[in-house]
C-alpha cells in the first residue's frame, strides 16, 4: 500500500539515504582507526553520531507515517 503514497516514498528515500551515509561514515571511521589517524577519527566520530541520529529520526518519521496508514485501513473496515 505504501508504494502508492508519495509521502511514504519520500520518507523511505530519506531513510535509505541516511542509512547509506551512516554506513559510509562508519566505514571511513574504521579505515581511519586502522591507519591510527587521530584527526580523522575525531572528525568522523562526530559525523557518525550525526549520521546515526539522522538515520534514527528518518526511520521514526517513516514508521510514524506508516502507522497512520494502518489506522486508515482499520477505520475503513
Amino acid at each position: 500500500m505504501w508504494t502508492r503514497c508519495e509521502e511514504c516514498q519520500r520518507l523511505w528515500r530519506e531513510y535509505a539515504f541516511a542509512t547509506t551515509d551512516h554506513v559510509r561514515v562508519g566505514n571511513s571511521l574504521q579505515l581511519a582507526a586502522l591507519k591510527c589517524d587521530r584527526e580523522a577519527i575525531a572528525r568522523l566520530t562526530s559525523q557518525l553520531e550525526s549520521a546515526a541520529e539522522k538515520c534514527h529520526s528518518s526511520r521514526e518519521a517513516f514508521r510514524g507515517h506508516e502507522t497512520r496508514h494502518g489506522r486508515e485501513v482499520a477505520s475503513a473496515v
